[in-house]
Order: C-alpha cells, then structure tokens, then sequence
C-alpha cells in the first residue's frame, strides 16, 4: 500500500519553513534588507567624504591665513630691520650707535624666531591630523 501524500517523506509541509515559497520570500526579503542596508551605508559614506572635504577645505583656509600672515609680518620684520641697519650705518654719534646696536640686534633675534615659527608652522603640509598637537595650539589655536 502506498502512503498517502500528506505522510510521504518527500511531501511539503506548506507550512513548513522550509517550503520553497517561504524560503524564496525569505531570500527575497533578506536580499531587499541587503540592499537597503547598502545603499544606507553608502550614503553615510557620502556624506562621512563631503564632511571630510570640508574639514579639509577649513583646514587649509586657516593655514593659508595664518601663514600668509606670518610671512607678511616676517618681510615687515625684515624691511624694518634694513631700515635699522642703514641708520646704524649712517650714524656718525657713538652713544646713539649703541642703543641702535641693540635694536637691531634684538630685530634680528625676532626674524630668527619668526623662522623658526616659520618652520614649524610649514609642518602642516602634512594635514593638521598629522601635525603635532603643540604647534596646532600654538601657532593656530587649535
């Protein structure tokens, strides 16, 4: 005698969740919740890079003010000290030479000092992620 349907091993329980329907609804939901979670991560990802462009974009207007600014006041140092130096070698009085003497001599500690900040401050040619935390503080107030 042969089984009836309902109790023969390869029948289909459509109940079952392992029915063929139920399992290609089940893939097609997986695959429509896939793609959604894809699209969602690649519109975080857009907007993570626009964000990240304009830090970037920030980032290097405040250095090209600040160095544009540093080197403006680097040639005003310069030109003064010049000045300074062509007194001192125009002047004929002694006593005067001297406090000129120390004027320029302190002209000149200001430029090397302004070089040295100079060069420090050239250190955020690497991106300010990359500079370090003392001369982001000190030279640009971050």
């Amino acid at each position: 005698m042969v089984p009836p349907l309902a109790q023969s091993p390869t029948a289909v329980d459509y109940g079952s969740p392992f029915n063929h329907s139920n399992v290609v609804n089940d893939t097609k939901a997986f695959l429509l919740q896939y793609r959604y979670e894809i699209l969602k991560v690649e519109s975080e990802i857009d907007q993570c890079l626009k964000d990240f462009r304009k830090s970037q974009k920030r980032e290097y207007q405040l250095a090209e003010e600040k160095l544009r600014a540093h080197v403006k006041y680097l040639q005003n140092l310069s030109q003064q000290l010049n000045r300074e130096k062509s007194e001192l070698a125009s002047q004929p009085d002694a006593s005067h030479a001297s406090e000129l003497f120390q004027t320029v001599e302190k002209r000149e500690e200001e430029l090397r000092q302004g070089m040295v900040k100079f060069q420090e401050m050239k250190e955020t040619a690497n991106g300010f992620g990359r500079t370090p935390k003392t001369i982001l503080e000190k030279h640009f107030g971050l």
